[in-house]
């Protein structure tokens, strides 16, 4: 009986508590970012904060972020733990909502950043079609190429203004086209604007008259330009 009552009885720390909170932890804080990005965008969205953007498509790019998280959410929080089945519910039902909804919350703002580009770049492009047009008053033909137009016209061969598509590509009309869509009277000036895997164009033509499938994919007319969606 003296033994027994000599044993030790402090109750000991339970070891096992401290994965199961460290757990909690890193669900908490993955959360937190989750919350923190949706707020982000719902923001940016609602102020239309995209019309402060002009230069710079990349920047559209982050509205993507909430819908990548999203993905790392469900991955994470598909597995479980048993200490807390009610929390872990709960982080599965965000992480497959995100999963699903981000996505195309996200990629909204970004279409108009987009857009909004493409369209301060028509008002841009303006000099540089107001030079080929005197160049034609001047010389009763359409310059060859754009390097011409320097000095006299412009003092030097524009670029876009968007860093990921800086170049101008300007044509005149070929005279063995057969294929109505890419027939055009005077010249054309195209911008190769890709994204992922959608090769998508935008191009200039004085006569308008766009059509509605060209280059792959079908137009959309912003001002006096159009944007193939490919």
């Amino acid at each position: 009986m003296e033994d027994i009552k000599n044993v030790n009885t402090t109750p000991q720390p339970n070891r096992n508590n401290t994965p199961q909170s460290s757990q909690n932890i890193v669900k908490i804080v993955f959360l937190s970012f989750f919350l923190a990005s949706f707020l982000v965008i719902m923001c940016l969205h609602y102020l239309n904060a995209y019309v402060l953007i002009n230069s710079s498509i990349t920047v559209g790019m982050i509205f993507f972020l909430p819908a990548y998280l999203g993905i790392l959410f469900f991955l994470i929080f598909l597995f479980y733990d048993e200490g807390n089945k009610f929390l872990s519910i709960i982080f599965i039902i965000i992480s497959i909502l995100s999963f699903f909804y981000l996505p195309f919350l996200s990629a909204r703002p970004h279409r108009e950043l987009r857009r909004k580009a493409f369209e301060n770049l028509t008002y841009r492009s303006k000099p540089l079609i107001r030079a080929i047009e005197k160049y034609n008053q001047d010389n009763g033909k359409y310059p060859p190429h754009l390097r011409v137009l320097v000095p006299k016209y412009l003092p030097s061969v524009p670029t876009t203004g968007i860093k990921e598509y800086p170049e101008y590509i300007y044509k005149l009309p070929d005279s063995e086209e057969d294929h109505p869509a890419y027939q055009f009277k005077h010249y054309e000036i195209m911008v190769n604007c890709t994204e992922g895997f959608n090769f998508d164009v935008f191009f200039y033509r004085p006569e308008g008259n766009y059509p509605e499938n060209v280059y792959g994919g079908y137009v959309e007319q912003i001002n006096d330009w159009a944007y193939v969606h490919e």
